[in-house]
């Protein structure tokens, strides 16, 4: 006996599916962060004194 999922699979804008206003822009800068996110994290890498990038609480 298999349990249905307590979520439902969706192909593109997620922000659309949620209801969200400016879902073309959330999307976008969503993408946006994708892109920039390996640099800010080598950019930590290189200066552990430069948490302004970090996640871990100061």
């Amino acid at each position: 006996m298999s349990k249905e999922p307590d979520y439902e699979v969706t192909e593109g804008n997620i922000f659309e599916a949620l209801g969200r206003e400016q879902s073309e822009e959330l999307l976008a800068r969503a993408k946006l962060l994708t892109q920039l996110a390996p640099y800010l994290a080598r950019r930590t890498e290189r200066n552990p004194r430069d948490t302004r990038f970090s996640t871990k609480p100061r």
